[in-house]
């Protein structure tokens, strides 16, 4: 039996990880939903992003958890088990009286539903498609990306017609029934179900935490990342007060962000697969540094330089997102991916509690946007300097291993 028939099959997973990646990424529209938040509680900038700093960073930390049960609980159980967090957390967020409620609702709940579920549609993509991962992943990944096409304009046009709380609450019923629904339908193949090679020639058996090239990797998916989370947090607030946009001008620009978005992981995914974490990395931190001093000429009307400056900030976060797992499967192999890049994943809650609170306080006591894009263009320029370390001091350890 050559399985071909269940190997065509597999572009259904591919479908029902992308759908679910869709629901997961909704903490990307949390700019829509942090003006309302401002007003409604009465709260400052640094407030506002609580909820969405606490969910990266809870999110990041049960990724560890998530990647030491695959595996050991089956995939459906797993996901289903998520859903239910996600739902319950945002219906809880429905009834939240303050930002503190809000927080544990939004941010742990939530946050650690996601955070259980993540990895488990990279880990079953990956072994149906065992010697292709780069775009294939980096597809699945895009529907984390292009969650804001949808669910931001859906949650501003809920919040106009039945205000952010019940907002809330429909999220909460939608989505648990979706999650419930798509992850029946998830499935690992068996020996039959694919005749390609899952041989993994790079996979090392020592500890991946014991080696430097892991210490360097580990700081340029943090930088990364806290750019990243950082220009998405705030990409609403900086159209309104800097550029001078309407909401509903901001929020139909988030699909052309969010398109971008998704776009950085596929072909991030597939650059990383081709010719290297390091030149992926690299050529990241490259555009990330020049779309930041662009927006250093941007001001009141600028708007056709934010759309493009914004867009290219908004695909580089996607990058990250596929570089990261790409680069963990690559320069560690498979043996141990799940837990190893649960453990690269808390680079990502770490940039998210640095990025948010270090730009929300910034903003409060300077009330100038202008200062986050100096520090994030001087970043992106450490960020080259270090990228080059990752794979030099992995050719190194090889050697001497």
């Amino acid at each position: 039996m050559n399985g071909s028939g269940k190997l065509g099959n597999r572009w259904f997973y591919v479908l029902l990880s992308v759908f679910l990646m869709v629901i997961y990424g909704t903490v990307y529209s949390w700019g829509v939903f942090r003006l309302p938040v401002e007003e409604l509680y009465g709260v400052g900038t640094t407030l506002s992003g609580l909820p969405y700093m606490t969910f990266l960073l809870v999110y990041a930390i049960s990724m560890l958890i998530g990647g030491k049960l695959i595996g050991k609980v089956p995939v459906r159980i797993l996901l289903i088990g998520g859903g239910i967090l996600i739902s319950i957390g945002w219906m809880l967020s429905s009834v939240s009286h303050g930002i503190l409620m809000l927080t544990i609702a939004y941010g742990v709940l939530i946050g650690f539903g996601v955070g259980i579920s993540y990895g488990v549609p990279i880990y079953v993509i990956a072994q149906w498609f065992p010697q292709k991962k780069g775009m294939v992943i980096g597809l699945v990944l895009a529907g984390f990306g292009l969650s804001p096409l949808f669910t931001a304009p859906l949650g501003h046009w809920f919040i106009d017609h039945f205000g952010l709380k019940a907002t809330f609450l429909y999220y909460g019923m939608i989505f648990g029934v979706m999650i419930i629904l798509l992850s029946l339908g998830i499935k690992l193949p068996s020996k039959d179900d694919s005749d390609e090679s899952r041989t993994v020639a790079s996979d090392i058996a020592s500890p991946m935490t014991g080696m430097r090239s892991f210490k360097f990797a580990y700081i340029c998916f943090f930088l990364g990342t806290l750019i990243g989370l950082t220009i998405i947090g705030l990409t609403s607030n900086i159209g309104r007060e800097l550029i001078g946009l309407e909401a509903q001008d901001i929020a139909l620009m988030m699909i052309v962000f969010a398109l971008f978005n998704g776009l950085g992981r596929p072909l991030f995914g597939w650059m990383t697969e081709k010719y290297g974490p390091q030149i992926a990395m690299r050529n990241s931190y490259v555009l990330i540094a020049l779309a930041s001093a662009g927006m250093l000429f941007a001001g009141e009307g600028n708007v056709t330089l934010y759309l493009l400056l914004f867009s290219v900030l908004w695909l580089n976060l996607g990058a990250w997102l596929a570089i990261a797992p790409m680069m963990t499967m690559k320069l560690y192999g498979m043996a141990s991916y799940s837990q190893n890049y649960g453990l690269m994943f808390t680079a990502y809650g770490l940039g998210a509690v640095v990025g948010v609170l270090s730009t929300g306080l910034l903003i409060d006591l300077l009330n100038s946007y202008k200062m986050i894009f100096v520090l994030i263009t001087l970043l992106s320029l450490l960020g080259i300097l270090l990228s080059r370390q990752v794979t030099d001091t992995l050719t190194a350890e090889k050697t001497l291993a």
